[in-house]
């Protein structure tokens, strides 16, 4: 029994593949053993099955385990890499003592990112200044509309105060009227 435990140990399978139910019970309890008197097959099966859940609870940690080791072991390649694409980028000046740092670029490439950048910058402009010239056109709609607003309000109020006084005019007069 010790060996076969070991053997799973050891090969870090699940339980189920490695040892079938029938071969634990043979295991377990062989038949015309004291264990086969003693031990019931349903007793068995709660055995075997509890040593799955753990089994599955094992491999589960395993694989967590295995995939945090994995994203360390990714972080610290990106982590030299990067740290030895410094080292290669730059050369020790021997003479002064200086770290000059070379970089060796495409000039046709450089001269096309430049009239890129170029483009996008005049686009993005123009664009902003139709957006401040639409932002003007609306303000001044609304100061003509507020104006207009403002104005006529006046000519309202003026309308309405007149029509009030012809109104009690005329309530005057229907009242002498009846008198």
């Amino acid at each position: 029994m010790e060996s076969i435990l070991s053997q799973y140990l050891l090969k870090q399978t699940s339980l189920r593949d490695f040892l079938p139910f029938k071969k634990f019970c043979e295991l377990v309890a062989p038949p015309g053993s004291h264990n086969a008197s003693i031990i019931k097959t349903k007793q068995l099966r709660l055995i075997y099955h509890a040593l799955l859940n753990q089994d599955y609870d094992r491999q589960s940690e395993i694989e967590e385990n295995l995939e945090g080791f994995l994203q360390q072991l990714r972080e610290t390649e990106l982590e030299q890499k990067t740290s030895n694409e410094e080292i290669t980028n730059s050369s020790y000046n021997e003479i002064n003592g200086y770290t000059k740092t070379t970089t060796i670029a495409d000039p046709q490439l450089l001269k096309d990112l430049v009239e890129q950048l170029t483009d996008e910058l005049q686009s993005r402009t123009s664009d902003l200044e139709g957006e401040i010239e639409q932002d003007r056109e609306d303000i001044e709609q609304f100061v003509d509309s507020f104006n207009d607003l403002r104005y006529s309000s006046q000519t309202i109020t003026d309308a309405v105060e007149s029509a009030t006084r012809e109104l009690d005019d005329l309530h005057e007069l229907i009242n002498q009227q009846k008198t």
